[in-house]
């Protein structure tokens, strides 16, 4: 008798092996070059097993967006327990701030390169992530503002997410680093302090 755990335990693992040979595939060859046949070989499961999960090709491409996305929202707030008002919010945002700009996550930055390349030609994939990941963060960020009864707290939210990715794309995504080196934290302290009137 097949236990049922036993089979969702086997499923997750073949989920989750082929996401992660999606990954590798989508990362050497891009959206368009990717080839279920070469993903079915890594994962080490039939290309029928792929179309069991997922139909095609673009929804596996969607369910490895969303897969990124709550891994990374989480990496981004993990440390922070739902942004919890008993702690200064200049520690808050210090702590968010680092969050965003330092992740060793390769794999990630390769993601999004080749997510910002495409985009042009797959605008859905873009917006998939920004509806994903961005957006969620807006809201959160938003109501954490909203609990410091500052301005307005959406327009606080963006600015202080989309400076700090604008400055992750320029230093990871685009190799700026390399080039134009710059201190993370003296950027989030200038934006904290500008965010909260206060002097950084």
């Amino acid at each position: 008798m097949t236990v049922p755990y036993a089979e969702d335990s086997r499923r997750a693992a073949k989920e989750a092996a082929v996401l992660e040979a999606a990954m590798a595939e989508f990362l050497s060859h891009g959206y368009a070059g990717a080839s279920l046949d070469r993903i079915a070989s890594r994962a080490g499961v039939s290309k029928a097993t792929i179309h069991s999960y997922y139909q095609y090709k673009e929804v596996l491409f969607e369910a490895l967006i969303q897969s990124l996305s709550a891994s990374r929202f989480r990496h981004t707030f993990g440390g922070v327990a739902p942004l919890a008002t008993d702690e200064s919010p200049e520690m808050v945002l210090q702590v968010l701030a680092r969050h965003i700009v330092e992740d060793p996550d390769q794999d990630f930055i390769k993601f999004m390169r080749m997510l910002m390349g495409e985009s042009d030609r797959f605008p859905q994939h873009a917006k998939s992530f920004i509806t994903s990941l961005a957006l969620p963060t807006v809201v959160q960020l938003s109501d954490y503002f909203q609990s410091l009864h500052r301005g307005d707290p959406e327009a606080a939210a963006r600015l202080f997410l989309y400076t700090m990715i604008g400055f992750y794309v320029e230093q990871e995504v685009l190799h700026g680093k390399e080039v134009s080196p710059f201190d993370g934290d003296r950027l989030a302290n200038m934006l904290i302090g500008l965010l909260l009137n206060r002097r950084p």
